[in-house]
């Protein structure tokens, strides 16, 4: 009856949020110039990149070699503001798949462990990643390139959104049972 009705709704409605949210993730990383919602903080060392982390140990070697002295100040000053902006682009990645390791239990009964929802998020990463390598072979002005370390921090953040989901669903169980008694 009306208990059944408003699970279809519900139901309904969380696919709807999803709809949404896979249609903002693939204009985020499809778009050929650039984020289509976000302003472009990625700098103009826009490249293919299969070694994980290479860019962060790239800043590091720079700050090691440059060091502090005199002229150089300038220089270290673009390099930290590069580490920055590589730390920005890590989180964003991070934080956009969060919302995948969420919707993947609330769509799918499949979907009930760390190890699943990780794989899917690695899946759906590595297939967004492979589609820029098509985007920027058709826009040869494209800023979207295949990057390990997105790969890595989609991963993480459909990991993250997961173990959020399963904190809440544990949590919630119980009050959930209390409230019907």
């Amino acid at each position: 009856g009306e208990n059944m009705k408003t699970k279809t709704e519900t139901n309904r409605f969380v696919v709807f949020l999803f709809v949404c949210y896979a249609f903002v993730v693939l204009a985020i990383t499809l778009y050929p110039t650039g984020h289509i919602f976000l302003p472009d903080f990625s700098g103009s060392r826009i490249q293919t990149s299969f070694v994980p982390f290479l860019k962060f140990k790239e800043a590091l070697t720079t700050i090691q070699t440059t060091g502090l002295p005199g002229g150089a100040q300038d220089s270290l000053r673009q390099v930290l503001k590069y580490i920055v902006t590589i730390a920005y682009g890590f989180i964003a990645n991070v934080v956009m798949f969060v919302p995948l390791g969420i919707f993947l239990p609330l769509l799918s009964r499949k979907m009930d462990g760390l190890f699943k929802v990780t794989s899917v998020g690695f899946a759906v990463s590595l297939m967004i990643e492979l589609s820029q390598i098509g985007v920027m072979m058709l826009f040869f002005a494209s800023k979207r390139v295949f990057d390990i370390d997105d790969l890595i921090a989609n991963t993480m953040g459909a990991a993250a959104g997961y173990i959020f989901y399963a904190f809440f669903h544990a949590v919630l169980r119980p009050v959930k049972r209390l409230a019907q008694a």
